[in-house]
C-alpha cells in the first residue's frame, strides 16, 4: 500500500493516495493499532472529498464508525455510522448499502450503549438490500452477524436456520475470511441446537 502512496503521489492521483490512506488504516483497525488506524481512515476519507470525490463516501464513513466502535468510542461511532446512513441516501449510492447497514447492526451490538433491538433492525434491513441487489457476499455477512447475535441472545436454532442456507449457497471460495467465519459459527450453533 506504501508503493500506492508514493507512485500516486508522484504520478499526480491524490484520489488514490488517499485511497491508499483508507486502505492503510483499515489494515491497522484489523491489527488492532485503533489510534492510528482512525488517523489514517480520516485523513484518507478528508484527502478522497477534498479531490471532488463522492463516490463510496457512505462506505467510508461506515468504515471510520466501526472503527471508532471498536475503540469505545461509542458516540462519535453513531454519529459517523449515521451519517454514512444518510450520505448514502442523499447521493443514492447504493454499492456498499448493505455493508453500511451491517455495520450500523454491528455497532449498535457492541459498546454500552448496546441497542440489541436496533441492531437486528439494521441487520435485516441489511439482509433485505443484499437480497434485493442479489448480493450474496454482503447477505452472508450480514446473516453471520445476525446469528451471531441470535446466538447471544440464546435463539440458535433461529440463527441456523437463517445462516445455514446461505452458507450452503456458496459452492468455493471456502478458505475466505466470510466463509469460514460463517461455517466455525454454523459448528457452534449445531451444537446448541
Amino acid at each position: 500500500l506504501r508503493d500506492v502512496e508514493t507512485l500516486s503521489r508522484e504520478q499526480g492521483f491524490p484520489m488514490w493516495e488517499a485511497g491508499s490512506w483508507m486502505y492503510q488504516g483499515w489494515w491497522m483497525i484489523q491489527r488492532g493499532e485503533l489510534d492510528r488506524g482512525i488517523e489514517y481512515l480520516d485523513r484518507g476519507h478528508k484527502g478522497w472529498l477534498a479531490t471532488g470525490a463522492g463516490n463510496i463516501g457512505p462506505y467510508q464513513r461506515a468504515l471510520l464508525a466501526d472503527a471508532y466502535s471498536r475503540a469505545g468510542r461509542d458516540v462519535e461511532a453513531r454519529r459517523w455510522i449515521e451519517e454514512a446512513v444518510r450520505w448514502g441516501e442523499q447521493v443514492d449510492e447504493r454499492g456498499h448499502e448493505a455493508e453500511v447497514h451491517r455495520l450500523k447492526g454491528d455497532i449498535l451490538s457492541r459498546g454500552a450503549s448496546r441497542d440489541d433491538a436496533s441492531a437486528e433492525t439494521a441487520y435485516k434491513n441489511s439482509l433485505s438490500i443484499a437480497r434485493r441487489q442479489q448480493a450474496r457476499g454482503w447477505e452472508l455477512r450480514t446473516a453471520t452477524s445476525l446469528a451471531r447475535l441470535w446466538k447471544s441472545q440464546g435463539k440458535a436454532r433461529e440463527a441456523h436456520d437463517l445462516l445455514a442456507p446461505i452458507y450452503n449457497w456458496f459452492t468455493e471460495g471456502f478458505d475466505t475470511k466470510d466463509l469460514k467465519e460463517a461455517k466455525a459459527l454454523l459448528e457452534e450453533l449445531e451444537h446448541r441446537t
